[in-house]
């Protein structure tokens, strides 16, 4: 990325790049701390035992948010920004040369951060979804398979298109499935 230019083709795509910039980083920092407001204002209407469950809830929550914030940066979001820059290496057919815009580079940067953060908060839901009976975990336990297709499925959706990367996705949410398995059983 470093023998790479940016460019911007508006006059004011540069400051509106920035303000984007901003308003999105703002908000991937103060998610965590809106929902920790959000969780001490419904505190006091809580039971002690319902409050401590959806105390190691937030905190598993947080946890995987940030999990999944530093998976994108320091793996996922470099491997996907290699595939995209080797087509102007590896292009036998007709010379290509990436002038990449910014604007372009910063949704993308943040949508694939969207994108996992959601992706890794999907275990979290099922807990919920098992807490309040929608589903059980005969069921989850039955139909395996089903989710573990779903998981390829997904992370052939999510990951570029190398099958390390889809490996690592499918790996990472197939162990966070079994991870839930196992806690939903002690407990």
């Amino acid at each position: 990325m470093s023998s790479h230019r940016f460019i911007f083709t508006k006059l004011t795509q540069i400051l509106i790049t920035y303000i984007k910039f901003s308003i999105i980083l703002g908000l991937i920092i103060n998610i965590p701390f809106i929902l920790g407001h959000i969780f001490y204002f419904f505190n006091s209407a809580l039971y002690k035992h319902e409050w401590i469950y959806w105390l190691k809830i937030f905190c598993f929550s947080i946890s995987i948010y940030f999990l999944s914030i530093s998976i994108n940066y320091f793996y996922i979001f470099p491997k996907i920004l290699d595939l995209f820059l080797n087509f102007e290496k590896n292009n036998i057919f007709f010379p290509l040369h990436f002038e990449a815009k910014i604007d372009d580079f910063i949704s993308m940067a943040f949508l694939w951060n969207f994108i996992l953060i959601l992706y890794f908060q999907i275990p979290i839901l099922m807990h919920i979804l098992l807490h309040f009976k929608i589903i059980n975990i005969k069921s989850i336990i039955l139909n395996r398979k089903y989710f573990y297709l779903i998981f390829i499925f997904l992370s052939a959706f999510f990951a570029p298109p190398e099958i390390i990367m889809q490996l690592f996705l499918f790996i990472s949410f197939s162990l966070i499935y079994e991870i839930l398995i196992i806690i939903l059983l002690i407990i």
